[in-house]
């Protein structure tokens, strides 16, 4: 049996669909020509030949009209109004066929046949001046009721209209033949009735196919849309049959009436040509279809042969393959089931898999995640073995549906990890331990792996040899120790005993540094080897010992190591009072390209450009008044050359020779920022580039999962899936890098602005967030989310915002907390709100939170993130006109607010 693939109906259905749509044209094109004959008297274009009976200005007019109406209804652009014109046009042609016909049956005259043109009393074939034939009023009767089904009625309906357009046809063959044979009666009927023009038969031939296959499918058209080998014999054999007779036929007539033969071998003669033409074409066609029958043949051999293999698979498959219906029910499962929860197979087949769930609401969640986005992956859920023992499963599935998108089952695998969850629980707990004692030790500790690479650290090594964000960032041991170098009295004896500890590996070291500012440490180091002593690393412990060795030392020395301090630090440093400089050291009068005499005594706005001038002496007389201030300012400084440079001031408020003053450190970052211009371009340039081979990544990976013609086993599958979470993680990374490089360009984030359901979007995130919030145990609630509140926003970067809070709100909840997200009107403005129960900002971080990679200290370090999504957020914000801003007290919770104008103007 020969099968038609989705594909190729598809195809066929196109093909079938398009000659309706030209054969609708064609008609539209007869009308208007015949119209055009009548507007202007043209008598070849009203009858085609001399002799022949002309076309009724009604009949064009219908045609006209059948025609529009089939370009109206073809369903690559059938609407609403289209159906209601079509419908319109449909009951006119309707009710001129019926009018007509009452007119030949009852003998009335409704003065409708020459409405619009006047025929001569001695027209060719015609009983009354004007009026169309009684057939051709007939088959309009027919047409119109059959356009009338397609242009109001479903699909269900469509048989009906094509059994009246295939009576229509019958009518026209009958009086196409009568032309072609002279046979009056079939186009004429009784010879008191007009007869039917030529082309009029023509075209009711054009509209009977043109409606058939209008709705051309397996449900409208049962036999000659189907896939099988009935429906491809029809397809092929159906024009032979009904064109060869016909054409035959006319040629014979043709010699018989020059006198080549009589009619008695005429028939003979024809009868023999239509077998022996009819015999090759089955013939030809039987090759075909044994042709196409071996070929499905080998087809089900080859499907027989992969099913086979997949059993054996399916038996021999170490995690458990399930298929279950709808309603939960198990169709199939593999026998690894019995070694996993000790369930035998058969007990399992045709019961609720539910029964195997330790929570029921985890079951549910996987259904509804299947339900909205028709696949879960690597979701781990607790199940229940036959003993009663929890086990930890990691499941991936997938929900299948037919052609029309109807779910009917669904299938997946379940691999045990309860092993694995053990022993991550275990270490994790233990690197809470661990991190808990390292954050709490009053030691600095450096941990380093066995090549040198940084491995840990806790806050307290940071804080005792200020190490910067982007020395420990890039875990080198080897750049750790060169910026500590300048804090060292002596630096070659440090890398010497450094490079001696490296080189000898299980050697244990315990000494005294002493750094340029004064401070000792007392350094211990010793090797870090497994159960195995196979050597791991190296732990270096710093102990400030400064206060109990030196306390006398430094007290006396204090002013004097300040002073040096000062005097050789690589940042200016000022001491302003009564508004003029009393103090400035070398590395700020270099700022400034003077010399001591020409600065001390001088004001300070004196080196500052004017937009700088307002800021400073703000700050300085609010400082003086004892205001709290921000410590932190940048101003532009000039030098002497006349140039302006870009300078960090922190200042704060001292006593200098008994009276207060404002003493402030001055750092030139003119090149800071020019390095962070460059690396900003860096990183976008960088992405950008990054982008073209990870969307190949993609698109290569999601093409191995969809191939369904090279069969991947499971365990390819489950990399090329790994492959494409990794890539997609690493491409939502490459997108924030983007939008940071965008937004500090300076420019306002670009959002475009459309009329969206807010709450929708709302909606969207929470739904995407359960399954999260289910892991740890947390609650979301938002009570008006159901409700619809329409506004201009930019649908998918707002999603984005929300996302990132209500992830963030999760990721710092405590388990059996609750999130609440709320809104209300303010003004023209509309806020949302998300709270948490958490572990709040600390108030001295408070103002850096939407700063760039910005992570609070009492952040666990087990919870990841790039610290990006919120600056990202204010820009989203911001660029829709809005505002975000937040409330937390710590240890008690955060409130994020998002105001957003409801009177945006749409793009």
């Amino acid at each position: 049996m020969m099968v038609i693939d989705e594909k190729q109906k598809l195809k066929l259905i196109k093909f079938y669909q398009s000659i309706s749509h030209w054969l609708g044209i064609v008609v539209l094109t007869i009308g208007g020509v015949v119209l055009v004959g009548w507007i202007f008297d043209i008598q070849i274009l009203k009858s085609v030949l001399p002799g022949l009976v002309a076309m009724k200005a009604n009949t064009a007019v219908c045609f006209v009209l059948s025609g529009f109406t089939l370009i109206l209804l073809q369903e690559k652009r059938i609407g609403t109004v289209q159906r209601i014109i079509g419908g319109i046009f449909s009951f006119l042609v309707l009710l001129l066929g019926v009018l007509t016909l009452t007119e030949y049956i009852f003998g009335f005259n409704f003065y409708i046949d020459q409405l619009l043109f006047k025929e001569l009393p001695d027209a060719v074939l015609t009983f009354s001046p004007g009026r169309m034939a009684a057939n051709t009023a007939f088959n309009f009767f027919l047409i119109g009721v059959a356009l009338l089904t397609v242009s109001l009625s479903r699909k269900s309906k469509i048989i009906f209209a094509n059994i009246l357009v295939v009576i229509v046809g019958i009518v026209s063959l009958l009086a196409l033949i009568g032309y072609i044979f002279g046979v009056s009666v079939f186009y004429q009927g009784i010879a008191l009735y007009t007869a039917m023009a030529l082309h009029t038969a023509i075209a009711f031939l054009f509209i009977a196919i043109s409606i058939f296959f209008i709705r051309f499918d397996h449900d409208s058209v049962p036999v000659l849309g189907a896939g099988g080998t009935g429906g491809a014999v029809v397809r092929r054999l159906l024009p032979v049959i009904v064109i060869v007779p016909i054409v035959l036929g006319l040629l014979f007539r043709l010699g018989e009436q020059r006198g080549y033969y009589n009619n008695d071998f005429e028939l003979s003669f024809l009868t023999t040509f239509i077998i022996v033409i009819l015999m090759i074409f089955f013939w030809f066609n039987a090759k075909n279809i044994n042709k196409n029958e071996i070929l499905q043949a080998e087809s089900i051999l080859k499907l027989e042969e992969s099913e086979k293999k997949y059993r054996e698979i399916f038996n021999n498959i170490q995690d458990i393959f399930f298929e279950v219906n709808m309603n939960g029910i198990v169709v199939d499962i593999s026998p690894s089931i019995e070694q996993i929860t000790k369930y035998k197979r058969d007990d399992l087949i045709g019961r609720d898999i539910g029964q195997l769930y330790a929570k029921k609401e985890e079951r549910n969640d996987i259904l509804k995640t299947l339900a909205k986005i028709g696949k879960v992956y690597d979701v781990e859920a607790d199940f229940i073995d036959k003993d009663g023992a929890k086990l930890t499963g990691s499941m991936v599935a997938r929900l299948i549906k037919n052609e029309k998108g109807v779910p009917l089952r669904i299938v997946g695998t379940i691999r045990d990890v309860t092993a694995r969850r053990r022993a991550e629980d275990e270490l994790k707990f233990k690197n809470i331990i661990l991190d808990t004692q390292q954050n709490t030790s009053l030691d600095g500790i450096l941990i380093v792996d066995e090549e040198g690479k940084i491995i840990s650290f806790n806050r307290r090594f940071v804080k005792m040899w200020n190490i910067t964000d982007q020395v420990l960032e890039s875990k080198s041991d080897e750049l750790a120790l060169q910026s500590v170098l300048d804090k060292l009295v002596n630096p070659e004896e440090f890398l010497s005993r450094v490079k001696f500890l490296y080189e000898h590996k299980n050697e244990k070291s315990r000494e005294e540094i002493s750094l340029k500012d004064g401070r000792i440490f007392d350094r211990y180091s010793s090797p870090m080897l497994s159960l195995e002593k196979e050597y791991l690393g190296r732990v270096w412990y710093f102990s400030d010992v400064t206060e109990n060795r030196q306390a006398s030392s430094i007290l006396k020395k204090s002013e004097e190591k300040y002073a040096a301090l000062v005097e050789n630090s690589n940042d200016g440093v000022l001491i302003l009072q009564d508004e003029v400089i009393k103090f400035a050291n070398r590395a700020m009068l270099n700022m400034f390209g003077l010399t001591e005499e020409r600065v001390i005594g001088r004001s300070f706005l004196d080196f500052t450009d004017e937009p700088s001038k307002k800021i400073a002496a703000d700050k300085y007389k609010k400082r003086m008044k004892g205001e709290k201030i921000a410590s932190r300012t940048e101003l532009n400084l000039i030098h002497s050359s006349g140039r302006t440079f870009s300078a960090e001031i922190n200042a704060a408020l001292i006593y200098h020779e008994g009276r207060p003053a404002d003493m402030a450190t001055v750092r030139d970052i003119s090149k800071a920022k020019e390095i962070d211009r460059m690396k900003s371009e860096f990183v976008a340039v960088t992405s950008h580039q990054l982008r073209t081979p990870l969307t190949g990544i993609k698109w290569f990976t999601e093409l191995l999962i969809k191939d369904k013609k090279h069969k991947l086993s499971k365990e390819q599958k489950d990399f090329i899936q790994q492959i494409s979470v990794s890539n997609e993680r690493l491409i939502r990374l490459v997108d924030d890098l983007l939008d940071v490089s965008h937004i500090e360009t300076g420019r306002k984030y670009n959002v475009v602005l459309k009329s969206e359901s807010l709450h929708d979007v709302i909606q969207e995130v929470v739904d995407s967030q359960n399954l999260s919030a289910k892991k740890k145990d947390v609650k979301i609630i938002c009570p008006r989310c159901r409700e619809k509140l329409i506004m201009p926003i930019d649908r998918e970067k707002i999603r984005q915002v929300f996302s990132n809070l209500v992830s963030n709100a999760i990721k710092y909840s405590p388990a059996k907390s609750v999130i609440e997200i709320g809104r209300e009107k303010k003004h023209e403005e509309i806020i949302i709100f998300i709270k948490d129960h958490g572990v709040g900002i600390p108030k001295h971080q408070q103002k850096r939170v939407f700063e760039k990679f910005f992570r609070a200290d009492n952040v666990s370090t087990t919870e990841t993130g790039t610290g990006l999504g919120l600056y990202i957020a204010k820009a989203i914000v911001e660029g829709h006109g809005g505002r975000i801003w937040f409330e937390s007290i710590e240890k008690k919770g955060t409130t994020f607010y998002v105001a957003l104008p409801i009177k945006n103007k749409l793009i």
